[in-house]
Order: C-alpha cells, then sequence, then structure tokens
C-alpha cells in the first residue's frame, strides 16, 4: 500500500509541475506608449511590445538575441502594438527595446 502511494503521489507531482511555465515579464507606462517585454520558460520566447497612448506619434518594438538576430515589430500607429517576438538564447545577452517618433 505504502509503495502505490508513494507512486501516485510521484506521478501526480511529475505530471502537474513538469510542464510548469515561468515568466520573467514587466509592462507598464514609459515615454510617450505602453511597453511589455521580458522572457517566457520552457518555450524561451522573448518578448517586446511597444505602442504609443500619445497623439501624434508611433510606437516601434525590437529585441536582439544573445546570438545577435535582431527582430523588428515595424512602426505603428498610435495605439497599435508593435511586437517584436523570438526565441532567445540561454546564457544572457538577450534585450528588449523600444522606440517613437
Amino acid at each position: 500500500m505504502k509503495k502505490i502511494l508513494s507512486i501516485s503521489i510521484f506521478l501526480f507531482l511529475l505530471i502537474n509541475f513538469s510542464g510548469m511555465v515561468s515568466a520573467s515579464v514587466v509592462s507598464g507606462y514609459v515615454n510617450k506608449g505602453y511597453w511589455i517585454r521580458g522572457t517566457y520558460t520552457p518555450t524561451f520566447t522573448l518578448r517586446s511590445e511597444y505602442k504609443a497612448t500619445d497623439d501624434g506619434y508611433e510606437g516601434h518594438a525590437s529585441s536582439v538575441d544573445s546570438g545577435g538576430e535582431y527582430k523588428s515589430g515595424g512602426w505603428k500607429s498610435k495605439d497599435v502594438f508593435s511586437n517584436a517576438t523570438q526565441q532567445y538564447l540561454t546564457g544572457g545577452g538577450n534585450k528588449a527595446y523600444y522606440d517613437y517618433r
């Protein structure tokens, strides 16, 4: 009985916690707009999204992984998110950026 119970607990933990998603995401208002940036695990996704919220401005999001691969979300009009999402590389050096004009 103890062996069955311990196997059941092990399987419960394995099933319920093996697919845990870890996210390190920050968002908030910055110069002339709203910026969402961060990383997601286990999908290894680097995310940078920015939208201009002030009249007369456009927003742009971009990201660079630690291997130097650049991703641009393009210039978007007010209240439309520019999205630069890509796979990040482990070991650090992944960066998210925003810009407005």
